[in-house]
């Protein structure tokens, strides 16, 4: 979809957390030559779980680029899962939250099996403190927001 868009050739992917609806695809994602970039415990916890692994690259801060767009991944402290990472395109303001930010329309936190309940409005306050300039918030899932999203997300944790 990417691809016909854009006319761009996907090369590079970012796994937020090693939950089956982010790390399911992985293998195909090899298959086409595109590298899958992770932190080293969603790597672990993917190949725990029988999942194909991520590289594992990608540390508590980490930098990238891809073409004339820079990318910052932050790993912001356990919330949702213990791994979740969220990921800063500063040229343009958007905040991909992953799971770790939930939607405007979730009502709870939905399943909090492998939740860390007690540590993620911490979390989420560490997002709002590194990037406090955000214009849009992409939510795991659910319609794309703004910095409200995390807001909201602080509000469901009370």
């Amino acid at each position: 979809m990417v691809e016909k868009k854009f006319q761009k050739r996907v090369t590079d992917f970012i796994i937020t957390h090693a939950h089956a609806d982010r790390i399911g695809g992985i293998k195909t994602l090899k298959e086409r030559g595109i590298k899958a970039h992770s932190t080293a415990l969603t790597a672990e916890l993917a190949k725990k779980n029988g999942y194909e692994e991520p590289l594992g690259d990608l540390q508590t801060i980490t930098s990238l680029k891809f073409g004339n767009t820079k990318v910052e991944t932050f790993h912001p402290g356990k919330g949702r899962t213990e791994d979740n990472i969220v990921v800063w395109l500063p040229q343009y303001k958007i905040l991909a939250g992953g799971c770790l930010v939930k939607s405007a329309e979730a009502k709870d936190l939905g399943n909090v099996a492998d939740a860390y309940v007690n540590e993620w409005s911490t979390s989420i306050e560490n997002v709002l403190k590194r990037y406090g300039n955000i214009n849009s918030v992409v939510p795991g899932h659910g319609e794309v927001g703004d910095r409200g999203l995390l807001l909201h997300t602080l509000d469901l944790l009370k």
